[in-house]
């Protein structure tokens, strides 16, 4: 339990920070001999990756930070397998070869995201918005696409064996679902 909330502290300090040095300027001379004081010169400042703090609070239950701010929109070949992002809004993020095996996609908007050669291997997309993403090579074998919307998306090349799309709309680019099946028919 200590673990967890020590690191919902360290991502709550790095969004603070963030936004601390994101405002900087406005006070200009008084914050710089601030910063003098405090921190010697021969101190440098540690660099923190706010994506890898957040996929980390979210693996720990301890965060339902917005992905897409803390990544820039940025999550390429990002390790994301198992993570539960229900309801996130990814729309338009890069995704290409992230590992998404095993994550709840559950209702997230991944509209025109690049989800090129990206792993979602038994990921559940139910209620998926993936409307003009790029899924080519991606492979989504044993995964859930109940009710997903992959409306005008590029699917070419991916593969969707054993792919359960009851009440999918798979009127994709490319797209065959010839190895899928509706699990309610």
């Amino acid at each position: 339990m200590m673990k967890r909330s020590s690191k919902a502290t360290f991502v709550m300090a790095a969004l603070v920070a963030l936004s601390m040095s994101a405002c900087s300027g406005s006070s200009g001379a008084q914050e710089e001999n601030v910063s003098k004081e405090s921190t010697p010169a021969s101190t440098p400042t540690p660099s923190i990756d706010l994506c890898a703090a957040t996929i980390d609070a979210i693996r720990n239950g301890s965060s339902t930070a917005s992905l897409a701010f803390s990544c820039e929109n940025d999550m390429s070949d990002r390790d994301l397998s198992e993570l539960k992002l229900e309801g996130q809004d990814l729309s338009g993020v890069n995704l290409s070869g992230a590992n998404l095996h095993r994550t709840s996609l559950y209702k997230v908007d991944l509209q025109g995201a690049n989800l090129q050669y990206a792993d979602l291997t038994n990921a559940s997309l139910t209620g998926a918005d993936l409307r003009k993403a790029d899924l080519r090579w991606a492979n989504f074998t044993g995964a859930s696409l109940f009710y997903a919307n992959l409306a005008g998306a590029l699917c070419k090349s991916a593969n969707f064996a054993d792919v359960d799309i009851h009440g999918a709309n798979i009127k994709c680019k490319g797209g065959d679902f010839s190895e899928s099946y509706d699990s309610l028919k």
